[in-house]
């Protein structure tokens, strides 16, 4: 048992380390800011993009070989290595972070959704040759992220299947990672960049507890506060930078179009729009590439350029893999239904009616506002009050006056909070939104506040309470999975999740049944290439 645990860190520190080292490569004489902070953490994401492009391709041309992702990740590390001063000076604070925040990773039981059909997708694009129409193996296909061809990367002859979730606890590590760095070495940002720091590892503990829309979060927010910190200390970022990070949250999941108001506030805030830099062609080669790869994605899954708007969707005469809009539709209203509240109540049976003039709103107060939204709120609202009023200098502090937060950032906020509102108001659509607002109230708030003598110190104890709560809540978790009485989620794989290898043993032969069933039917058009 000891043993595969210490496989399992080492293996993490391996990718980690390639990535790393991949960051350098594709990047090595990239300047995407002056901020070496910024254009460290911002590298680290476009090198996730550039891997989940590769993924895409190696699906695209039906490669199905082991081999190449391993030399692809073997030359990364080798990179790493042959620059390990250089590297490793600059993000020493990231691998110390993986390490406190390793206990995270180890899982049994994960989120609902990997099961279901996320790791389906992943096997379905690991396994087969380019499918047109996956969507109508599953209809949740269609929704599976773009984030699921970076994850494939991680797909290999030792591991099979069972190191997926080691792609988004690196992002999480390296998230927190960011956020402390933000506290170390900005100064203005070092007196509450830390109620994020704290509110994060508390509220985000459980690895199998959020999906992909936590992902996006870390992304998003990750994105709005290099906006601040370099509005604050006019820093040069590229605005297609932040457009294609934009869009490559917008492939994980959908629901990031909400913080689109932020990203246009963005867009017209930020004093580098398009400048005709040295890195500007190169920014715009890839957002071009992610911006086409994921619409081809939609089309060769749905039959749709992006499934969310109807109007791309073409039919099943002019494409005869296409996905009917009336399944696209039923499952878009059922999300809708879903994230309104409508299948917690017997009061109002006809769906039509429950979404008409706000019929819901009632009915979601009830049992969602008032147990999920506000307790996330409450969260974050203890952990701001408990920094400022332990470490804030009332006597030298001068509050903002109200005037102060009607700005632009705060109407994108409201503008961002209603989008979701009305829209799907589950509170995971909603994470980015909410901290964002948080954060940019804060951002004008802190302009003259002080902090007081003892405040490093308060600072670090706070930092170490928050760690030691991280792991305990996880060891806790981990002691109760290795002795649960039942045998789907009980750590039988330990350290790896359970469940993983036996359904997908069962997903094999629903697969090769569709296979069968849809390479009969794609025979009779031979207009249709088909590859097996």
């Amino acid at each position: 048992m000891l043993n595969d645990l210490l496989i399992f860190f080492f293996i993490t520190i391996f990718f980690q380390a390639s990535l790393l080292g991949h960051s350098i490569l594709f990047f090595n004489k990239v300047k995407f800011s002056d901020d070496v902070l910024i254009n460290n953490h911002i590298k680290y994401i476009y090198s996730i993009i550039i891997i989940s492009l590769l993924g895409f391709l190696l699906y695209i041309f039906s490669i199905k070989n082991f081999i190449p992702v391993e030399i692809f990740w073997l030359s990364g590390f080798l990179f790493f290595l042959f620059n390990f001063k250089k590297i490793f000076k600059n993000s020493k604070i990231e691998f110390i972070f993986i390490f406190i925040l390793f206990s995270g990773l180890i899982i049994s039981k994960t989120h609902d959704d990997f099961i279901a059909y996320h790791l389906r997708y992943i096997y379905h694009i690991t396994q087969n040759n380019l499918i047109l129409g996956s969507g109508n193996i599953e209809v949740n296909y269609i929704y599976t992220p773009f984030f699921s061809y970076f994850q494939k990367m991680f797909v290999n002859n030792y591991f099979s299947y069972n190191i997926l979730h080691i792609p988004v606890f690196i992002i999480y590590s390296n998230f927190i990672s960011f956020l402390f760095r933000i506290y170390k070495e900005k100064k203005f940002y070092s007196k509450y960049i830390l109620i994020f720091f704290i509110f994060f590892l508390i509220k985000y503990s459980r690895l199998a507890d959020f999906g992909y829309d936590s992902l996006c979060t870390f992304i998003l927010i990750s994105l709005l506060l290099i906006f601040l910190i370099q509005r604050r200390e006019g820093g040069y970022t590229e605005t297609i930078v932040y457009l294609t990070i934009f869009i490559y949250c917008v492939s994980i999941k959908v629901t990031s179009i909400f913080f689109l108001p932020l990203i246009l506030l963005i867009f017209f805030k930020n004093k580098n729009n398009f400048c005709f830099s040295s890195n500007f062609y190169l920014n715009s080669i890839i957002f071009f590439l992610l911006s086409f790869f994921l619409i081809l994605d939609n089309f060769i899954k749905s039959g749709c350029f992006l499934y969310f708007l109807n109007f791309t969707c073409l039919n099943q005469k002019t494409a005869l893999w296409a996905v009917s809009n009336e399944v696209i539709n039923n499952f878009s209203q059922h999300a809708e239904l879903w994230a309104k509240g409508f299948y917690h109540q017997k009061i109002i049976t006809n769906k039509i009616k429950y979404l008409e003039n706000f019929n819901w709103v009632n009915n979601w107060i009830n049992i969602h506002f008032f147990y999920k939204v506000t307790e996330y709120l409450i969260a974050i609202v203890f952990i701001i009050f408990l920094i400022f009023s332990s470490t804030t200098n009332f006597a030298k502090s001068s509050f903002v006056k109200f005037t102060n937060f009607i700005s632009y950032d705060v109407l994108a906020c409201l503008i961002a909070i209603f989008l979701w509102f009305f829209t799907l108001p589950q509170l995971r659509f909603g994470e980015p939104i909410l901290i964002a607002s948080f954060l940019i109230i804060l951002d004008r708030l802190y302009e003259k506040i002080y902090s007081n003598k003892n405040a490093k110190n308060i600072f670090v104890i706070l930092i170490i309470i928050s760690i030691v709560i991280f792991n305990f809540k996880n060891f806790k978790r981990i002691y109760s999975e290795l002795n649960r009485n039942d045998e789907v989620y009980k750590f039988s794989n330990f350290p790896y999740p359970a469940k993983i290898t036996g359904d997908i043993i069962d997903w094999k032969i629903i697969n090769n049944k569709f296979i069968e069933t849809q390479l009969k039917q794609l025979n009779n058009f031979k207009n249709i290439k088909y590859f097996k």
